[in-house]
């Protein structure tokens, strides 16, 4: 467990994220020393602090290049540039459940929450493991009940407590951001950072 007085040193408002946070990780199995602060450590660092429960997709031309190579064309990029609606349309088109460009599921369906839940598939994967109507309101993961307790879920359901328990953090940080505990997650020097002030804390 973590006491908002802990928490104050993590969030702006530990007073509205303590209980949520709390009832998740019970319920979720996320109750050792090393689970609790991988687990935080990854929300803090995806969230900002439990500021961005909207995945921000407000992209440049070069910042498309950077993030999607092979999903703009040079033409594309200047078009999309400065358009997140528009941009996550296409970006997350025909991928993981969600329809057409034209369909809007890529942007009903980007990133929400302390874990930044992506894509159709997962939301209603989520709806069906947690009981949050987050299919036909998405915009419930920007709440921090159904945020926390998703969050858990995702990230009990990937494995991450077993891999938490191998003291892997980076192997955790692979399967939230990449899918696989092989593979590098983006930003690993900010999240051992979160990592360091969550056990700090």
């Amino acid at each position: 467990m973590i006491t908002s007085q802990q928490l104050a040193h993590l969030c702006d408002q530990p007073d509205l994220w303590a209980d949520p946070i709390n009832a998740a990780m019970l319920a979720h199995w996320i109750n050792t020393p090393a689970r609790e602060s991988m687990f935080l450590a990854t929300c803090l660092h995806e969230s900002d602090g439990f500021k961005r429960l909207t995945e921000n997709l407000n992209y440049s031309a070069s910042g498309l290049l950077r993030v999607w190579p092979d999903r703009f064309t040079h033409n594309e990029r200047q078009l999309y540039a400065g358009k997140p609606q528009e941009i996550a349309n296409r970006a997350y088109a025909h991928r993981n459940g969600n329809g057409s460009e034209d369909s809007g599921d890529g942007w009903r369906y980007r990133g929400r929450g302390l874990i930044q839940l992506t894509g159709k598939n997962n939301y209603v994967r989520a709806q069906a493991a947690t009981g949050f109507e987050l299919v036909a309101n998405p915009e419930l993961l920007e709440e921090p009940l159904a945020s926390s307790e998703v969050a858990a879920w995702f990230w009990a359901d990937a494995g991450c407590n077993a891999v938490a328990d191998e003291g892997d953090f980076p192997g955790t940080q692979g399967i939230i951001n990449r899918g696989s505990r092989a593979k590098l997650a983006d930003r690993m020097d900010l999240r051992l950072d979160w990592l360091r002030k969550v056990q700090a804390a």
